[in-house]
């Protein structure tokens, strides 16, 4: 028997509408772009930074660096940790061209 006031639920209940949203369409267009120079106004502060969990070595991928400089196999033949950088170099220049101002962005492993 379950403690009284613990009972399960036999039915899954939906998200309540009022706690659901989506920044998509033209309707919230006012909102992504208010966020965007919001974000591209603290990275050019220095304000962000990104966090990327790795997953650890790559010893069962037989190979003894980190899985983020394996080679995937991509026509350009770029390692993860490549791609990452280029796209954390990418809205750098973002933010500059936005605000005149050079900020870095932070970048941990």
């Amino acid at each position: 028997n379950e403690a009284k006031g613990n009972e399960k639920k036999d039915e899954i209940e939906p998200v309540p509408s009022e706690l659901v949203g989506s920044v998509i369409g033209e309707v919230n267009q006012n909102k992504v772009d208010s966020w965007r120079d919001k974000g591209l106004r603290v990275i050019s502060e220095g304000k962000v930074a990104v966090l990327l969990l790795a997953g650890g070595q790559g010893t069962r991928l037989g190979v003894s660096f980190p899985k983020g400089m394996y080679d995937v196999g991509l026509p350009s033949r770029k390692t993860l940790y490549q791609l990452q950088a280029e796209r954390i170099l990418k809205v750098q220049e973002l933010a500059y061209k936005r605000t005149g101002k050079k900020g870095t962005i932070r970048w941990f492993f």
